[in-house]
């Protein structure tokens, strides 16, 4: 299963995913894509890859969370990176934690889901490339 962390800035701010309400997948509710990080969803995602989206102090921390319970932790950033978002403090701290990585000018375009939850997520490289 692949959990996502879908931060408030980002959902105020632009919605990415291509449903109207990003935990619902071609209209049913999905399990897996949650929009803060508390030590239950961390459980939920032991072992398994998560998807931060947004590049704010709040993704940051969510990030940061979840590195210690995750297999790797994905951030999808729309913009160059994490300097104009977040505080200098804790993209260092995101830095030194190899299971975090950073995909900047990526945005969510569809989730497909199966029985499970989560299963894949499309995403788009505004910068030239396609992840």
């Amino acid at each position: 299963m692949i959990y996502i962390e879908i931060t408030v800035s980002m959902a105020l701010r632009d919605h990415s995913v291509s449903t109207t309400k990003p935990a619902e997948v071609h209209g049913r509710a999905v399990e897996g894509v949650y929009y803060r990080v508390s030590p239950l969803e961390t459980k939920l995602c032991r072992g398994d890859e998560a998807i931060v989206v947004g590049g704010g102090n709040s993704a940051g921390q969510a990030a940061v969370f979840l590195a210690s319970h995750a297999a790797r932790v994905h951030m999808a950033v729309r913009g160059d990176g994490l300097a104009d978002s977040m505080s200098n403090y804790l993209s260092t701290a995101l830095a030194r934690r190899p299971p975090i990585v950073v995909h900047a000018h990526t945005e969510i375009t569809e989730l497909e889901a199966d029985e499970h939850g989560v299963a894949r997520v499309h995403s788009v490289n505004r910068g030239g490339g396609i992840d």
